[in-house]
């Protein structure tokens, strides 16, 4: 039975009293509701990609010159 999460907080809170040992998919899995799970993926692809795109960019402009 996922536990209802309404803010950030509240997830603070819960990964505070997780066991150090837990499985963290499992968690989660647990915990957030999947329809959340799957944006935090996709914005953590988005983020990904963009320090890519950074890197690139930096790497050009320092061959560059």
């Amino acid at each position: 039975m996922p536990v209802a999460v309404d803010d950030a907080h509240d997830l603070e809170l819960l990964w505070a009293r997780r066991s150090e040992t837990a499985n963290v998919d499992a968690w989660e899995s647990t915990r957030i509701p999947s329809a959340l799970r799957t944006h935090i993926e996709a914005l953590e692809q988005v983020v990904s990609g963009f320090g890519d795109l950074t890197a690139d960019v930096v790497h050009a402009s320092t061959a560059a010159g």
